[in-house]
C-alpha cells in the first residue's frame, strides 16, 4: 500500500472501521499516525463519508488534551486521515497495570477539560471509553477517534434512524435507549471512565451487551471503596439516569472535583495505585434508595432496546 508524501512503517492497531499506521511524513520527516479506512469499508459510502467528517470534525477543535489532525484524503480509493502519533500508550493499558489516584484525577479533568472545549463548539463524542486516551511522550492525556461524534444541530448523523451507536460499557442510558443525545451523555461515559480509573474496573459487566444495557438504565450506582467515598458524589451526579439531574458541563464537573480536592483533610496527591492488578477484584456494592424507583420490568426495556437496535463500533 501506497500513500503519497507517507513511508508507511508498522501498524499500530485497528478496529471495526480502520487501521492505523506508523508512518513518516515526508515533507516535514516527523512520525504520525496514518489511520486507514479498511478496504472492505471503501465501497459503503456511509463509512467513507464518517471517516472524512472525522478528520474534518477534529481538524476545527485546537485544544491540548484533543489530537491533532494534521491531513486528511484519499488515493486510489484508499482513504487516509494523517494525526499526531502519540506513543505513550492508551489509557486502558494503565488501568490494567494500576493507575495512581493522581493520575486518576489528572486525566478525568484533562477529559473533562476537552469535552468542555468539543461541547463548547457543539461536537459530542459519543464513544468516551479508555482505549479512546492516548498519552503524549510528556505523560499528557489525550482524547482520540471523533469517528463516530455528532454535530449537535446539524444534519449529518452518520447513523441510521432508531440505531444506537457507541460501546455498551460506556454508553449513557438515553444512547441504549435510541434516544436523542447531547453533551450530558459524553459526562454520563465520563462517570464511567472516572469509576474505572478509580476502581479498575466498569460499574457495570456483565456476559453479554444486552444484559450490560440493562444495568447501565436500571441498576443503582455502585458505592467507591471507602477510602474513596469523597469521590462517590461526583459520580453520582455523572452517572444520574436522567441527564436533567447530571452535571451540565464539563465545567461544572472541573469545579466539584476542585471542591472535593481541596476540602480539608483530604490529600489527593497520593502517588497510592489504586488497583494492583486487574482480575482479583471483589463486585462492587450497588446503591440503593431513590435510583431503586428506576427500575424498569426486563420486558419493557427489551422492547424499548430491540425497537430501538444496536450498531456496536468495537473499535480499540
Amino acid at each position: 500500500m501506497r500513500i503519497p508524501g507517507y513511508q508507511i512503517e508498522r501498524e499500530l492497531g485497528q478496529g471495526g472501521m480502520a487501521i492505523v499506521y506508523l508512518a513518516l511524513q515526508e515533507s516535514l520527516n516527523r512520525h504520525v499516525a496514518l489511520k486507514i479506512i479498511k478496504p472492505v469499508l471503501t465501497t459503503d459510502e456511509e463509512f467513507a463519508q464518517r471517516f472524512t467528517r472525522e478528520g474534518r470534525l477534529i481538524a476545527q477543535l485546537n485544544d491540548p488534551h484533543i489530537v491533532t489532525v494534521y491531513d486528511i484524503g484519499s488515493h486510489d480509493n484508499i482513504y487516509y486521515l494523517s494525526m499526531e502519533y502519540l506513543p505513550g500508550g492508551t489509557l486502558q493499558q494503565r488501568i490494567r497495570q494500576g493507575l495512581p489516584l493522581k493520575d486518576a484525577l489528572s486525566v478525568g479533568r484533562a477529559i473533562a477539560s476537552a469535552l468542555q472545549y468539543a461541547h463548547s463548539r457543539n461536537i459530542i463524542h459519543r464513544d468516551i471509553k479508555p482505549q479512546n486516551i492516548l498519552f503524549r511522550e510528556n505523560g499528557s492525556s489525550v482524547l482520540t477517534d471523533f469517528g463516530i461524534a455528532k454535530t449537535l444541530g446539524g444534519n449529518t448523523i452518520m447513523t441510521r434512524t432508531g440505531l444506537s451507536i457507541g460501546t455498551p460499557r460506556y454508553m449513557s442510558p438515553e444512547q441504549i435507549r435510541g434516544q436523542t443525545v447531547d453533551a450530558r451523555a459524553d459526562l454520563y461515559s465520563l462517570g464511567v471512565l472516572f469509576y474505572e480509573m478509580l476502581t479498575g474496573h466498569v460499574p457495570y459487566a456483565a456476559e453479554d451487551s444486552f444484559a450490560v444495557a440493562m444495568m447501565h438504565v436500571t441498576s443503582p450506582i455502585p458505592e467507591l471503596p471507602p477510602d474513596l467515598a469523597r469521590y462517590q458524589p461526583l459520580l453520582n451526579k455523572l452517572l444520574e439516569k436522567d441527564a436533567n439531574q447530571r452535571f451540565q458541563s464539563g465545567h461544572e464537573f472541573l469545579a466539584a472535583l476542585e471542591a472535593v480536592e481541596t476540602s480539608a483533610g483530604h490529600p489527593t496527591l497520593s502517588q497510592e495505585t489504586l488497583v494492583p492488578a486487574v482480575g482479583a477484584i471483589a463486585p462492587p456494592k450497588r446503591r440503593l434508595g431513590r435510583k431503586s424507583s428506576l427500575l424498569l420490568p426486563a420486558v419493557a426495556l427489551a422492547g424499548a432496546v430491540f425497537g430501538g437496535g444496536y450498531l456496536w463500533l468495537n473499535r480499540p
